[in-house]
């Protein structure tokens, strides 16, 4: 398949990075001396964080545009990041050799200054950089402000940021982001709804904005635009409210056909189960036995696979369905008060803050009304659209998971456990749910305060009461380490840092309406699970976190 280079320059210069990547990486598979596919997959690379990669592909433009100053410039920022000191360092003064007025040099000594905390040097690089290229430089000039504590200038960046030219999308979005990653997040809020007026059906904006919602601290607020984020990129429900009827009823962008096993075994009972229960139109009711066909015609390898795509016969036997949201069981919950008024919130507080490590289980969590709406919403819902490899999948805020029951439980978490909870706003939720016969989540830590997860399965579902649950190790993660390695690490890098503190976990088995409340920090997995077969013998977990880092 031939790929047209300026058509992927321009998405990329449009800030549509993930349409143009693949594209990007194909040419550069098949001709890696192509300077300015190198060149634009090395914007994309630095705006995903992966700097020596975004190293790599400059080097190679550099190679092929010797003579162009900007090629140079953004591989001193690459090398700069990736921490190749002399690499940067002879880019930068090719560049300002080249262009002596470009912003390249100033770009990078702003971020130099900055990493060695030297805020008058930041600002002076910036402010030299915002003169030359003033709507290009104000993210840099008010990240360097701010650190300098320069007022009138943090006011001025600020202001061209707002008032730059909004007719390049692209543009707009990144200065709304510089807005938003500089804490300015009013301002990065009423520059997202002046796109979105312009753009009502781009689902990027809406997730931006509820992303700039929740760093507000307006958690709640966030779940408008992350409704509409959900239907623009899922579709919108069979029955909708009526809020949304103006809508696209299609998703406006392809529909992601990663699919696996699990998954495919997942969507038939469902579908079935939601059958049996009469809540899908006549239309519907078959449509397990697609999914159902799919899986019994998967090859030994697809079965085998952690993930495949579905071909276009394949999809085309579940296009209507599949990553769709095609039914959302709302718990129609109101004011009350969703948790058991019968536990002893103080002793629970005072366990908690005395333990050594801060874990502690909460039995019977939720009243048996709210226990039951839940169970319904997360069993009937279909916004399972997280494919997890090791067998489970995910539901997500910015995806449907977003009832008002979720958020009425955080409210009353955090007024129950004021010296716990109260400090801390209610930061993202999920679920997983789990294929009885494959594994759960590795080790890993989170980036919060601290974490409620909860249990709403059934207790004749687990064949292993004593089991089932979370595995808390005593070692917290380590301060020096990034988000993405405490996060993510492969569970052997985790389990050498827990060294002999792996054998002695705090051991919380899965019980019925059960939560856990832990410091985020703390190294957790899933434990060894062994449960009925059968759809709503499934293990659902719920998790809330609260806070930042650890904090």
């Amino acid at each position: 398949m031939s790929h047209d280079i300026n058509a992927l320059i321009k998405q990329v210069e449009a800030g549509d990075i993930d349409a143009a990547e693949p594209g990007l990486v194909a040419i550069v598979a098949e001709n890696p001396r192509q300077p300015a596919a190198q060149f634009y997959l090395g914007i994309i690379r630095l705006k995903q964080g992966r700097n020596e990669e975004a190293e790599g592909a400059y080097a190679a433009a550099a190679r092929g545009l010797p003579g162009v100053a900007a090629v140079h410039s953004n591989l001193a920022l690459a090398a700069h990041r990736a921490g190749s000191k002399e690499v940067a360092r002879l880019a930068s003064v090719k560049a300002q050799v080249l262009a002596p007025e470009g912003i390249g040099p100033y770009t990078l000594q702003s971020e130099a200054a900055t990493a060695e905390g030297d805020t008058a040097g930041a600002l002076l690089a910036a402010g030299r950089a915002f003169a030359i290229a003033p709507d290009q430089q104000s993210g840099l000039l008010l990240g360097a402000a701010q650190g300098a504590g320069d007022a009138v200038l943090v006011e001025r960046a600020t202001d061209r940021l707002l008032n730059a030219d909004s007719s390049d999308l692209g543009a707009s979005m990144h200065r709304a982001f510089l807005l938003q990653q500089n804490g300015r997040n009013i301002e990065a809020e009423a520059l997202y709804r002046i796109l979105l007026k312009r753009e009502p059906n781009n689902p990027d904006i809406w997730f931006n904005l509820g992303v700039t919602l929740i760093d507000e601290g307006r958690f709640e607020a966030a779940a408008e635009p992350y409704a509409r984020r959900a239907r623009l990129v899922h579709g919108r429900p069979l029955e909708d409210a009526p809020e949304y009827a103006e809508m696209p009823l299609m998703p406006v962008q392809p529909v992601d056909r990663t699919c696996a096993r699990h998954r495919l075994k997942h969507d038939a009972e469902q579908y079935r189960y939601l059958s049996e229960r009469d809540v899908l139109p006549d239309n519907f009711k078959s449509e397990w036995e697609a999914y159902q066909a799919l899986l019994d015609g998967l090859s030994e390898e697809q079965r085998g696979a952690i993930s495949f795509n579905l071909d276009d016969a394949e999809y085309g036997r579940i296009e209507r369905s599949y990553n769709r949201l095609v039914y959302i069981a709302a718990s129609g919950w109101g004011d009350t008060d969703p948790l058991n008024a019968d536990l002893d919130w103080n002793k629970i507080e005072e366990s908690y803050l005395d333990g050594d490590p801060r874990a502690i289980a909460i039995d019977a969590l939720l009243s048996e009304d709210a226990l039951a709406r839940l169970r319904r919403f997360c069993f009937e819902s279909t916004i399972w659209h997280q494919l997890k490899g090791a067998g489970y999948l995910g539901a997500y805020y910015r995806s449907g998971f977003n009832d008002p029951l979720l958020f009425a439980i955080g409210r009353g978490l955090r007024e129950r456990l004021p010296r716990i909870l109260g400090p801390h706003n209610l930061k993202m939720m999920w679920a997983y749910k789990y294929d009885q016969h494959m594994a759960g989540i590795n080790p890993h830590a989170d980036f919060a305060a601290v974490n409620v997860n909860f249990w709403i399965n059934h207790a004749e579902s687990n064949l292993e009461p004593e089991t089932g649950g979370l595995l808390v190790f005593r070692k917290p993660a380590p301060q020096d380490w990034t988000f993405e390695r405490y996060n993510a690490a492969p569970a052997e890098e985790i389990y050498d840092f827990l060294g002999d503190e792996r054998d002695n976990p705090v051991r919380v088995p899965n019980r019925e309406n059960r939560a856990l409340l832990f410091d985020s920090r703390l190294f957790h997995e899933t434990d060894r699970f062994k449960f009925k077969d059968g759809y709503i013998h499934r293990r659902i977990n719920i998790t809330m976190l609260f806070g930042h880092g650890g904090g």
